[in-house]
Order: C-alpha cells, then sequence, then structure tokens
C-alpha cells in the first residue's frame, strides 16, 4: 500500500519478469541555451535473469542521444525514499551526481536541486494518475514527479564544462509492462522568464482488458495555482495537427487551457523504450520544441499567455490515432 501512495519511488523489488521502470529528468540551461534529458532505469524481460539496467542520455542541442546497458544488480533503490543509483550514478529529488564513461559519451558532474514544486497529491488521490494507481494490471503507470525546480552545479559532457546554475528541471517515471498503445506527450518549463510556471502534458492510448480508450494526463502551474485536466476530473479534449503542428484544447468546469506546439523535424532523436517484455527504439523525442500557451477562465477571460521554448515533445506508437 505504501507504494501506491508514493509514486515516485521503485516499485519492481518484487518483480521478476516482464517489468520496467524508468525516471526521466530534463534539464535546461537557460543562460547556456543547453537542455539534456537523462533516463535511469531497469528492465526485467520475459525469462529470469534476462534483465538489465540502463542509462538514456538525450542531448537537445545536437541532437543526439545514448543508451548505455549495465548488469541488472547494477541497479539499486531506497524503499522508503526516492534514492536510486545505477553503478557509479546516483538520482534523488535532491541531487544527481553522474559519472559516465563509454567510448562515445563521457558525463560526470554533480547538481544540486531545490525549490521543487510536486504534483499536488493526497491519500485517496496519490500522484499524477490519482486513483488509477490503485487499478491493477495496468500496462503502463505514470507520475510527474516534479513539475518544476531550480539546479546548481556544473557537468563535464565529453570534454565541455557546462555550468548549470541558472537551470530548471523537470522529472517524471513510468513503470508497467510497455507503454501505451500510441501516445503525445510535451513538457516546458521555460515561459519566457516566468520562474515557477510549468506545464506537463501526456495524451496515450491505454489499452485496458480486450478495449482501449484515450486517456491524458495535462497539469499546468502558475505561481503557485496547480490548474489540473485529466481524465479522472472529466476534463474534455481536442486535439488536431497540420503537417508538423499540433493544437490541444482542453477544459474543464473551471478553465480552459490552449496549447500550440511544434519541433523541427531534424530536432528527433529515438530513444528505447518498453514493449512486450524488451526495450526497443520506438519513441522519438525532441528537446527543441516550441509552444504557446493560453488559459482562460471557463468564460472566457485570458489568466496566462505565454511563448515557451526548449520544450519537451514526444511521440510514439498509434499516435495519430489520438488526433479528433
Amino acid at each position: 500500500m505504501f507504494k501506491l501512495n508514493n509514486p515516485d519511488i521503485y516499485h519492481g523489488h518484487k518483480k521478476a519478469i516482464n517489468f520496467f521502470e524508468g525516471w526521466y529528468f530534463k534539464i535546461v540551461s537557460l543562460q547556456k541555451n543547453f537542455s539534456m534529458a537523462i533516463i535511469p532505469g531497469i528492465s526485467k524481460g520475459n525469462a529470469l535473469n534476462s534483465g538489465f539496467s540502463f542509462i538514456q542520455v538525450l542531448i537537445g542541442s545536437i541532437p543526439k542521444s545514448y543508451c548505455i546497458r549495465y548488469n541488472l544488480d547494477s541497479f539499486s533503490y531506497d524503499l522508503k525514499d526516492f534514492n536510486i543509483s545505477v553503478d557509479k550514478n546516483n538520482f534523488s529529488f535532491k541531487s544527481i551526481c553522474l559519472n559516465i564513461h563509454t567510448e562515445e559519451l563521457h558525463l560526470q558532474g554533480k547538481l544540486l536541486i531545490k525549490k521543487v514544486i510536486k504534483w499536488p497529491s493526497s491519500l485517496l488521490s496519490p500522484g499524477s494518475m490519482g486513483y488509477y494507481n490503485f487499478i491493477p494490471k495496468m500496462e503502463c503507470y505514470s507520475q510527474v514527479c516534479v513539475m518544476d525546480g531550480e539546479v546548481s552545479g556544473t557537468i563535464v559532457l565529453n570534454g565541455e564544462e557546462i555550468h548549470c546554475n541558472d537551470s530548471v528541471i523537470y522529472v517524471e517515471k513510468n513503470w508497467g509492462e510497455s507503454f501505451p498503445l500510441g501516445w503525445v506527450w510535451l513538457q516546458c518549463n521555460c515561459f519566457n522568464n516566468f520562474k515557477g510556471t510549468s506545464l506537463s502534458c501526456s495524451i496515450a492510448r491505454i489499452p485496458i482488458r480486450i478495449t482501449s480508450f484515450r486517456g491524458f494526463l495535462i497539469g499546468f502551474c502558475h505561481e503557485g495555482t496547480f490548474y489540473k485536466f485529466t481524465t479522472m476530473n472529466h476534463s474534455k479534449l481536442t486535439m488536431n495537427r497540420q503537417k508538423t503542428q499540433y493544437t490541444i484544447e482542453v477544459k474543464n468546469k473551471h478553465n480552459i487551457l490552449s496549447l500550440t506546439f511544434t519541433a523541427p523535424p531534424s530536432s528527433f532523436s529515438k530513444l528505447y523504450g518498453p514493449k512486450n517484455g524488451t526495450m526497443i527504439p520506438l519513441v522519438d523525442e525532441s528537446l527543441c520544441g516550441d509552444i504557446k500557451l493560453c488559459l482562460y477562465t471557463a468564460d472566457g477571460k485570458l489568466i496566462f499567455s505565454s511563448n515557451g521554448n526548449h520544450a519537451g515533445i514526444e511521440f510514439g506508437g498509434d499516435y495519430n490515432e489520438l488526433s479528433d
């Protein structure tokens, strides 16, 4: 029960096969015009002792992605608080310590995290998935761990020293057996110098038993107020696509959120994701997205409007079926 009410922590210590769990850390240095995603995790295959731990790294400005595999026993964890290690790399919501050395990638350094903003949670509605966390045997569960936070420290990437004292961070995670049938994901916390303003948006075709449904988790925080648009709170969503540009409008009884976003096709890299007990290159992601966000009251009064950059945009599976 403790795991259900604490979605951030590791959930797979009793899973022997057919399980994955991964945490996604997105860091943007505004001054250096630098963006990076780091994904530590674990994959347990369809047979005993067929799994491995891993760290994926995506450099947004190149773009370039890396997937480094480690032995299964290179993964360690804390069952009370979120704190995991993969080999000599450690991740928590207070710091990140990196020590990766391969033929293609040398990445090391320490980053400190502070002023963390969380998705609102309660005992009966834990984390961003709320009561969906209590539904057994879903193929994929999701959690927005950190909507926004500040980062300080220095990393060295392939010999280049990058100071991250002006950086922002976002963290989420997924766990289960396989990613959804199709999904579109959007994240941004770089809105024209509005500190603490952050968007997380996930739309997916979710299988359940012999059918599937379109579900979504959209959260937006600004000036200490959190606006939630989800399947669980009966929000209504429409999504349309014109070439490489997407438009989303979602509304509930209190507010309307309008999103328009795009990214250059050349800015996407391929990441690995879980499918039927293995990790395969099935995720297309860019860290160079641009977004226009407008928030209104239910009767159409404008609350907030801004452009955002360094947005994370991700597509996977049969995502075209998600559009109206």
